[in-house]
C-alpha cells in the first residue's frame, strides 16, 4: 500500500539523486541507506530501477559513444540534451538551438529520434510547432519549400533557414553514411515508400512472410532519397530484405493492415 510517507520519502530521495547524478553508482545506495524499513527499501529499489534509473541509465551511454554517422549523432545530441533538461528542468541558450536544429530535421533520413527532439522542444518551450516533413526528404531538413507561399520569410525564419543549410552541409561532410532506410509509412495499407540517406541508388527488394517465403521481388531506384513499392498482401507482418549496390543488406519489418 502506497502511503503518504512513502510518497514524501520517495520524493525526497528522488531529488537527492538528481543532485548526485542519476547513474552514479552510489545514487542508488545513498538513498536507500536511510529507508525506514526493509520492505520499504525494496519497494523503493524496484521503483528507481524501473522508472527512474533504467531507461535514463541507458541513454546516457551515448556519452561515452563516438558516432560514425548523422543518425548516432542525432541520437547523442538528444539523449545529452535530455539528461540537461531532466537534471536542470531547463536548457541554457546554446542547448536549446541544439535542440530546435534537431528538430527541424527530416525523420525520415535523420532518424525517428527527431520526433523526440520535437515532443522534447515543445515541452522545454511550451510551445507547439507545426513542422512540414512533405520535403523534407530532398532538402535534408524540414522547412517549407521556396516560392512556395507569398509570403516571405521573416528575419527569424530566414536565420534558422540558413542554420539548417549549414547544418546539412556540415553533416554530409562530417560523417561517412552507412546505408539507412526508413519504411513509411508502417503499418502500411496496399504501397510503401522507402527512404534512404542516399539521393539516388538501386535497390533489390525481396518481400518475405514470416516463414521465409518469397512474395514480391524488384528492382528499384531511389529517386531524391526515396522509391516507393505497391502491394497486394493480407493483413500480417512480413519482412523487406534490401540489397543496395554495394551488396549491402538490410532486413525491415512491415505491418499490413488494410
Amino acid at each position: 500500500m502506497i502511503t503518504s510517507d512513502l510518497i514524501k520519502f520517495s520524493v525526497k530521495k528522488l531529488r537527492l539523486i538528481l543532485s548526485v547524478g542519476l547513474c552514479e553508482d552510489g545514487a542508488l545506495h545513498l538513498a536507500l541507506r536511510s529507508a525506514p524499513s526493509a520492505k520499504l527499501n525494496l519497494i523503493l529499489a524496484k521503483f528507481y530501477e524501473v522508472l527512474i534509473f533504467a531507461p535514463l541509465c541507458i541513454k546516457t551511454k551515448w556519452r561515452e559513444m563516438v558516432p560514425t554517422t548523422n543518425i548516432e549523432n542525432n541520437y547523442k545530441t538528444f539523449y545529452t540534451l535530455q539528461r540537461a533538461y531532466l537534471q536542470n528542468q531547463d536548457l541554457t541558450l546554446l542547448e536549446n538551438i541544439q535542440l530546435l536544429l534537431l528538430a527541424y530535421q527530416c525523420p525520415f533520413t535523420d532518424g525517428q529520434v527527431v520526433y523526440n527532439a520535437r515532443a522534447l522542444y515543445n515541452l522545454v518551450n511550451q510551445t507547439i510547432v507545426v513542422y512540414n516533413d512533405n520535403n523534407c526528404s530532398k532538402r535534408g531538413f524540414s522547412f517549407r519549400e521556396l516560392n512556395d507561399s507569398i509570403i516571405s520569410n521573416t528575419p527569424e525564419e530566414e536565420e534558422l533557414l540558413q542554420q539548417l543549410i549549414v547544418n546539412e552541409k556540415t553533416s554530409k561532410e562530417k560523417f561517412k553514411y552507412a546505408s539507412e532506410y526508413v519504411l513509411f509509412p508502417n503499418p502500411a495499407y496496399n504501397e510503401f515508400s522507402i527512404f534512404s540517406n542516399l539521393k539516388q541508388e538501386n535497390l533489390q527488394i525481396t518481400i518475405t512472410d514470416v516463414n521465409g517465403k518469397v512474395l514480391i521481388s524488384k528492382k528499384l531506384a531511389t529517386e531524391n532519397y526515396s522509391t516507393k513499392l505497391n502491394f497486394n498482401l493480407i493483413n500480417g507482418i512480413y519482412f523487406v530484405n534490401i540489397v543496395n549496390e554495394q551488396g549491402e543488406k538490410t532486413v525491415k519489418k512491415l505491418v499490413v493492415a488494410n
